[in-house]
C-alpha cells in the first residue's frame, strides 16, 4: 500500500535537492500509516531526507535511515531481567535458555554459560555434614543427594553376651541415626551380629535362657524338668534311671531301656537264674533246694550288685537230730547229644570243698537213671573267703537230651555258689 506521505516531495530546485525530495517521499512510504511522510521538506541542496525522523503509528518501525530502534540479548548475555533477554528468561545473571531454579542446577557455569545444567555445587548448602551430608551428585538437578541406610557413619554392629547392637547408619536426610541396644531372649545368632529368633537345636528357652534340653538333668526336654529321684539322668530329653553303666551301682549294667540291672546272663547259657536275682521267688527262682535249713539265698554277690546274690549252702541237721542235708541246689537243664560245653561256677567254701555236678539223662525231662556223671570240685583246699573260678570243657555222652546240675558242699561245711553256667561259649556265665 502507498502511503500518503508520497506526495510531500516536491521537485528540487538543485538537481540535487530533487533526489533528496524524493527520499523524503520514501520515508512517507515506508510509514504506510498515517501523515508522517508529509514532514518531508525540499532540501535545497544537501538536505536531509524529510522523512527520516518519522516512526509508522504504533509499530516502532524504523523509517528513512532506522537509527532510533534496540536489539535484544542472546543467551549467556548478563541481564536482570527476562524482558531483556530473547528467550524471555533471565537465570543466575544471565540470559538463559530455560528457568533454572533447582538446587542442583545452574545457567552461569563457566563451562555452559546460558544453558541450564546440572552442577555438584548446591545453590543453597545442603543438610547434613561429614559422611551422612547432602551434596550435588551431577544428575539429580532439583534437590540434594544423601547417603541412605546402607551407609555406615559409626561402629559396626555386634552381638555379644546376647545384648545386639545396631550399626550407626546414615538416615537419607543428612543425620547419622544412632545405635540401639537390644537384649536378646534367645541369645546371639552365630552367623550374624544380631539376636537368634529360636534356640539352637538341642536347646530351648529355660529361665530366661537358651540351655541345653538333652543332657542336662536340671533342665530336661523342652518343658525344663529336673531330672531327681529314681529317675535322675537326662538323655535324649528323658529323665531316666541310666544314660551309661557308670551311672548304675557297682556290677550293675543300664540296659536299653536305660535302667540299672545286674549284669545280664549270656543269652547262650542254659542255665536260668545263673546269678540269683532276688526278683525271682526270693533269688533261688528256677533252682531246687534240697531244704529250707541247709538253703538259702544271700546277698553277698560276685559282683557286688543290688538286686542280686548268691545260693548260700551248708551241711545242717535237722532238729530231730536224724536228717542231714549237705546244702544241695539243682536244676534240670536242656543239653544237645555229643556236643561240647563249658562248664563254670564261683564260689566261697569254708571248712569243706564246695562241687558242681552234672548227671546227663536221655529225653528233655531228666528223668529215669543218668547215663553218665561229671564232677567239677572246686580248685582250691581249705577256706576260700574271696569269690573263686572254677570251669571244665565238656563233651555230653550220645544220646543225651538233658542234665541236673547239682552244687553243694562235699561233706561238711558252707559255702556260696554264683554264676553258674553251662554254655557253647567259654567263660559264658
Amino acid at each position: 500500500m502507498t502511503g500518503v506521505g508520497g506526495s510531500g516531495g516536491a521537485p528540487a530546485t538543485g538537481g540535487a535537492g530533487g533526489h533528496a525530495a524524493a527520499s523524503g517521499g520514501h520515508g512517507g512510504q515506508a510509514g504506510a500509516v498515517g501523515s508522517g511522510g508529509s514532514g518531508g521538506v525540499p532540501a535545497g541542496s544537501g538536505g536531509v531526507p524529510a522523512g527520516s525522523g518519522g516512526v509508522p503509528a504504533g509499530s516502532g518501525g524504523m523509517i528513512g535511515g532506522g537509527s532510533g530502534g534496540s536489539t535484544a540479548l542472546g543467551l549467556g548475555s548478563t541481564c536482570t531481567a527476562g524482558t531483556q533477554c530473547s528467550s524471555g528468561i533471565c537465570a543466575d545473571g544471565v540470559c538463559c535458555n530455560a528457568s533454572c531454579g533447582g538446587q542442583c542446577e545452574a545457567c552461569n557455569s563457566a563451562s555452559a554459560k546460558g544453558m541450564c545444567v546440572a552442577v555438584t555445587t548446591p545453590r543453597t548448602a545442603c543438610a547434613g555434614a561429614g559422611t551422612c551430608g547432602g551434596h550435588c551428585d551431577g544428575t539429580n538437578r532439583m534437590a540434594c543427594s544423601y547417603p541412605d541406610a546402607t551407609v555406615s557413619c559409626g561402629a559396626a554392629a555386634s552381638c555379644t553376651n546376647s545384648k545386639a547392637t545396631t550399626a550407626a547408619l546414615c538416615n537419607g536426610a543428612g543425620l547419622c541415626s544412632s545405635a540401639t541396644t537390644t537384649t536378646c531372649t534367645y541369645g546371639c545368632r552365630s552367623d550374624a551380629p544380631t539376636c537368634d529368633t529360636g534356640c539352637p537345636a538341642g536347646q530351648a528357652l529355660c529361665g530366661g535362657s537358651c540351655v541345653d534340653v538333652l543332657t542336662t538333668a536340671a533342665h530336661c526336654g523342652n518343658s525344663c524338668t529336673a531330672c531327681q529321684g529314681a529317675t535322675p539322668k537326662c538323655l535324649s530329653g528323658a529323665c531316666v534311671q541310666c544314660a551309661n553303666g557308670n551311672d548304675c551301682s557297682t556290677g550293675q549294667i543300664c540296659n536299653s531301656n536305660h535302667t540299672c540291672q545286674c549284669r545280664a546272663p549270656s543269652s547262650t547259657n542254659v542255665v536260668l537264674n545263673p546269678g540269683f536275682d532276688a526278683a525271682l521267688s526270693g533269688g533261688l527262682g528256677n533252682w531246687t533246694p534240697t531244704s529250707t535249713y541247709a538253703v538259702m539265698f544271700g546277698t553277698d554277690d560276685v559282683d557286688g550288685c543290688s538286686g542280686s546274690g548268691s545260693a548260700q549252702v551248708s551241711f545242717a541237721v535237722a532238729s530231730n537230730h536224724m536228717d542231714k542235708d549237705f546244702g544241695k541246689i539243682s536244676q534240670c537243664v536242656p543239653l544237645a547229644s555229643g556236643s561240647t560245653y563249658y562248664m563254670g561256677y564261683k564260689y566261697k567254701q569254708v571248712g569243706d570243698t564246695a562241687i558242681c555236678e552234672l548227671w546227663y539223662y536221655t529225653g528233655s525231662g531228666c528223668v529215669g537213671s543218668p547215663i553218665d556223671t561229671l564232677q567239677l570240685p572246686s580248685n582250691l583246699s581249705g577256706d576260700v573267703t574271696t569269690w573263686t573260678s572254677q570251669s571244665t570243657q565238656i563233651s555230653t555222652p550220645l544220646g543225651t537230651g538233658s542234665g541236673v546240675i547239682i552244687c553243694h558242699m562235699v561233706t561238711s561245711g558252707s559255702g556260696a555258689f554264683d554264676q553258674i553256667y553251662i554254655n557253647s561259649a567259654a567263660n559264658g556265665y
